[in-house]
């Protein structure tokens, strides 16, 4: 992210306030004002003037892209995904890391990904676009990610893991070293992953097993 950029969150919700004060934190240090550099923005068919932590809400139809850069600010992967449909092929993203991450300079992280405060991504890692790692997630060596990748908070995951598009690993869950996760799999909260996982759906418990 450019310092001083204008940022647009595509949302409202509570991730997307989740991830304006992680903007805040970013921007501190640098002394930069946050008020009049970030809005929301809603679906024009549920918008509702108003401000949301002294941040404009606006329909998503009047934003002009060519001002800002883009945070897909929502927490669901799938949803992030249909999101991105829905914005111009020109539209410019943002990335924004909380300044308390430890961060190697071996990592590559995409386009309008947020790193949330307390991540520890280590080394040989590369994450793609629009990935959210939530507050005090931690991701080993040599982990490979595909775009809309998610955790929340607390999530552990051993080196040498490979995950698909659209994952999802839930709070305080854990991956053992070495698995590798398909497209489209949500991991519940306090999973233990001691196995690869071949198909999308919902899996929960220790070990985890496919509920749906």
């Amino acid at each position: 992210m450019v310092v001083g950029d204008k940022i647009a969150l595509i949302g409202s919700g509570g991730g997307a306030r989740d991830i304006l004060c992680q903007l805040i934190e970013a921007w501190k240090d640098m002394k930069i004002d946050y008020k009049g550099r970030v809005i929301f923005t809603e679906p024009d068919e549920i918008y509702q003037e108003r401000t949301l932590m002294n941040c404009k809400v606006v329909p998503q139809s009047q934003l002009d892209f060519e001002k800002f850069h883009i945070i897909l600010a929502i927490g669901n992967s799938k949803t992030r995904a249909d999101a991105l449909q829905t914005l111009p092929k020109n539209a410019l993203f943002g990335t924004i890391i909380h300044p308390s991450c430890i961060i190697s300079e071996w990592v590559e992280i995409g386009q309008g990904s947020v790193i949330s405060a307390g991540s520890v991504i280590t080394c040989n890692i590369q994450i793609g676009n629009h990935a959210q790692v939530n507050y005090g997630s931690t991701i080993g060596h040599d982990f490979q990610a595909g775009d809309f990748f998610s955790t929340g908070p607390g999530a552990n995951i051993n080196g040498n893991c490979t995950v698909g598009k659209r994952v999802y690993i839930g709070s305080n869950a854990a991956v053992r070293q070495g698995v590798t996760i398909a497209d489209d799999v949500t991991i519940g909260m306090g999973a233990v992953v001691l196995n690869s996982i071949q198909q999308s759906g919902i899996y929960a418990g220790i070990p985890a097993v496919k509920i749906d």
